[in-house]
């Protein structure tokens, strides 16, 4: 019979030490590397090593299994110019430790005054969040955030995530850099599956005449995302108007007037 030994205290503390450790000489390299490409990056930290700088970042968060019941979710700050993680945050809303002694207490075994007792003592516990999982994706952003400039002498100023991603709003709120403005890169994957998905959905409700549809736009629209918004920033005539769509957005047609009116917006 195989018996699986758990690692002692000491050795699980070294190897989040390490950790940790590596995750400084990333930043390190993270802050050389914007020092290399940017003439005021390296004046100002020429002058100052410790100094401030702002950084790009890609953030997203994932959990141990889906559906938004999940115990335990983690959030990740990965700088857009090396690729290096910069920052994560493990969320747990269970503690194994405090459901067995809830569970004596609740059975007679112990009883309130000893279970609060040991409450008071059980510092290592393992819950950190009390909340919903889906809203473990925000506080995790928040919390990176929040702690980027005392800790990391960094300023994630533009920050890449999911088109409907609410961490971005609840870091604006929270407004970790006074007098920096925080700006929301979109990403182009999600902005090409959301664009598909908005013109099945479109084509399925409104369908139009084939003699309408030019090939050449559902082409450019399902294909390459990067290429469709760059041919319809350039071309004369936006793709979409030969799927009698008018409701353009700016970033994706030079001739659009404004926000569309109701009943000619394109549903995302």
């Amino acid at each position: 019979m195989l018996w699986c030994r758990r690692k002692p205290v000491s050795h699980k503390v070294a190897e989040i030490e390490r950790g940790l450790e590596s995750l400084q000489r990333t930043r390190d390299q993270i802050r050389q590397a914007y020092t290399d490409i940017d003439p005021d990056v390296a004046e100002i930290v020429r002058e100052d090593e410790d100094a401030m700088i702002n950084i790009s970042v890609s953030f997203d968060g994932t959990w141990q299994k889906r559906g938004f019941t999940s115990h335990y979710g983690i959030g990740v700050c990965i700088d857009i110019l090396t690729g290096l993680v910069v920052d994560f945050e493990v969320l747990s809303s269970y503690c194994h430790a405090c459901t067995l002694r809830e569970c004596a207490r609740r059975g007679g075994k112990i009883t309130r005054e000893e279970f609060e007792s040991w409450k008071e003592s059980h510092v290592d516990c393992a819950k950190n969040f009390s909340g919903s999982s889906k809203a473990m994706e925000q506080e995790a952003a928040k919390r990176m955030w929040a702690r980027s400039v005392s800790q990391h002498q960094l300023r994630y100023t533009e920050m890449l995530s999911d088109g409907d991603s609410a961490a971005f709003k609840e870091v604006v709120a929270l407004n970790p850099y006074p007098g920096h403005e925080i700006v929301k890169l979109e990403c182009i994957n999600h902005a090409q599956k959301r664009m598909g998905t908005a013109l099945r959905k479109l084509s399925a409700e409104h369908p139009l005449p084939p003699s309408r549809i030019d090939p050449k736009s559902f082409e450019l629209i399902l294909g390459d995302a990067s290429t469709f918004l760059e041919e319809s920033r350039s071309s004369k005539v936006c793709p979409l108007h030969s799927l009698g769509y008018r409701g353009c957005a700016p970033l994706l047609c030079r001739e659009s007037v404004g926000p569309p009116k109701t009943g000619d917006s394109l549903p995302v």
